[in-house]
């Protein structure tokens, strides 16, 4: 994800342009000086990793033979992995480079409770990837989309995973895992309100 490409062709094309997907910070709309409704789906944050594990592992020729383990210990990937929901939802205009999936970002309390405000105050649908056709099911009623079937991409096989790796990744994305369960708890209050309604 280059903000440099997306800017330039935001500019040209703007007119054109219906929707924006990638892996975005949230204050994408603030750097482009335009208003979005902004989605994001969630995923708890060890099955996310072990996603980009096994992805890396199927593309890049270096990974092939390595065991989940020596990826995730790769410094390249670091600053991917490590709290990286928390990251894209805590980011400001001020703090942004050319490639925020990359950046190096100090993590503390604030910017968890900066990510958990967004996405309660600034995100305007979210969804859980356990949950990702009542998303779906939400999107189109709420917004009167037509979003079609469903299409898997990016699927990796499963490989079998210690129960050390996992809590090593638990463990590492604390402030993930922690955004998380706000995320969940926060779903299931709405919904409980909409049902009293």
């Amino acid at each position: 994800m280059d903000l440099l490409f997306l800017a330039e062709r935001f500019r040209s094309c703007r007119a054109e342009l219906r929707v924006i997907t990638g892996h975005f910070p949230l204050c994408t709309p603030d750097v482009l000086g335009a208003p979005f409704t902004t989605l994001t789906v969630l995923r708890h944050p060890v099955e996310r990793t072990l996603s980009l594990l096994r992805h890396r592992k199927m593309v890049e020729e270096r990974f092939r033979a390595c065991e989940l383990e020596e990826i995730y210990a790769d410094h390249g990937l670091q600053n991917i992995i490590h709290n990286h929901m928390v990251k894209m939802l805590s980011l400001t205009p001020g703090e942004m480079t050319y490639a925020p999936l990359s950046m190096p970002v100090a993590f503390d309390e604030a910017r968890l409770d900066l990510a958990k405000h967004n996405l309660e105050q600034r995100i305007d649908a979210f969804g859980l990837q356990e949950h990702f056709e009542e998303f779906c099911t939400e999107l189109a009623a709420r917004f009167g989309w037509n979003l079609g079937a469903a299409r898997v991409s990016n699927q990796s096989h499963r490989h079998p995973v210690s129960t050390e790796l996992q809590e090593r990744i638990a463990s590492d994305n604390r402030m993930d895992v922690e955004l998380y369960r706000f995320a969940v708890q926060l779903r299931e209050q709405r919904q409980h309100r909409e049902d009293e309604s």
